[in-house]
C-alpha cells in the first residue's frame, strides 16, 4: 500500500488529517502513516478493492525523534478508540495488564491496541526472547487474529524484541525512524527558527548541513542515517536508502 498510487477520494481524504501536520517534513513517510490511519477508518471503501486491513506497525528508532508525535497522529486520524499499554508495573501486574489492555480492545473493536516503548516491557536492556511479557504480547496478539483490532507498537531498538515477534502477521509493517538529514534538516530547523526574533539572519541551510556532516561522522550509527525498513506480509522486505525526499524522523 505503501507505493501504491492514491485515488482522488483517498487524496481527498488525506488532505483533512490535521493531525499530521505536527510532524514537520517527511513528506513520503506522513503519507504511508496516512494511508495506514485511511485504511483503518473507511474499511468498506477498502474492502470493496480487495484491500485487507493492515494487523500492525511498529515504529523504532532512537530516542528524541518523534515515534509517539507520529503514533498520535496514526491514532487520532484512524477515529478508532485507543487502549495504551506502556510498562509502569511490576511484571506480575504488568502481564495481567497487557491481557486486560487486549481484552478491552477486542470488546470495543474496531480499535487500536497502542504498545508504548515496547521494547521495555522486559526488564534490561539484553534480549530476552522468552520473556514473559513478550509472551503474552504474541499470544494476545494471535488471540485478536480477525477481531478488527490494530496493534501500534513504538520501540527505540528492536534487537531487544524476540523475532517471533516482528514477524509478518503480526506486524506486518515496520518501520526505522531515522534521524533527520538533508531537506529533512532544513525544514525543521527553518519551522523552529522563524518563532525565534533573536535569530534573524541565521541561514537554516547552514545549520542543517552541520548536523548532517556531525551525524555523517558518528561512528557505527544504529539509524543507518535515516533509512527505514518495511515488511509487508506479501514476502518483501523493501529498503529506501537515505535519499533526503523520504527520511523518516521529524525532530532532534
Amino acid at each position: 500500500m505503501g507505493c501504491a498510487i492514491l485515488s482522488s477520494q483517498q487524496h481527498e481524504r488525506m488532505v483533512f488529517m490535521k493531525a499530521f501536520d505536527k510532524i514537520i517534513g517527511y513528506a513520503s513517510l506522513k503519507q504511508e502513516l496516512m494511508q495506514i490511519s485511511d485504511t483503518l477508518k473507511n474499511r468498506q471503501f477498502y474492502d470493496k478493492l480487495g484491500v485487507s486491513a493492515p494487523r500492525g506497525l511498529l515504529l523504532y528508532g532512537e530516542p528524541g525523534v518523534g515515534k509517539s508525535l507520529m503514533a498520535s497522529a496514526v491514532i487520532e486520524e484512524s477515529g478508532r478508540p485507543v487502549f495504551r499499554c506502556r510498562k509502569d508495573e511490576p511484571n506480575g501486574d504488568f502481564v495481567k495488564k497487557i491481557k486486560a489492555t487486549f481484552e478491552k480492545a477486542a470488546e470495543n473493536a474496531p480499535s487500536i491496541v497502542f504498545l508504548d516503548d515496547m521494547d521495555k516491557f522486559a526488564n534490561g536492556d539484553e534480549k530476552h526472547p522468552d520473556a514473559e511479557e513478550y509472551v503474552t504480547v504474541q499470544s494476545c496478539i494471535d488471540e485478536i487474529k480477525g477481531k478488527e483490532v490494530f496493534v501500534l507498537a513504538t520501540a527505540n531498538d528492536t534487537d531487544c524484541l524476540p523475532e517471533s515477534l516482528l514477524r509478518a502477521g503480526r506486524f506486518d509493517r515496520t518501520i526505522e525512524v531515522g534521524l533527520p538529514m538533508g531537506e529533512d534538516a532544513i525544514e525543521i530547523v527553518a519551522y523552529y527558527l522563524k518563532s525565534k526574533r533573536f535569530v534573524e539572519g541565521i541561514d537554516p541551510v547552514v545549520i542543517a548541513k552541520n548536523h548532517d556532516r556531525a551525524l555523517l561522522r558518528r561512528p557505527g550509527d544504529r539509524s543507518q542515517r535515516g533509512r527505514f525498513v518495511r515488511r509487508v506480509p506479501a514476502g518483501g522486505v523493501h529498503h529506501h536508502g537515505a535519499r533526503f525526499e523520504s527520511l523518516p524522523a521529524h525532530r532532534f
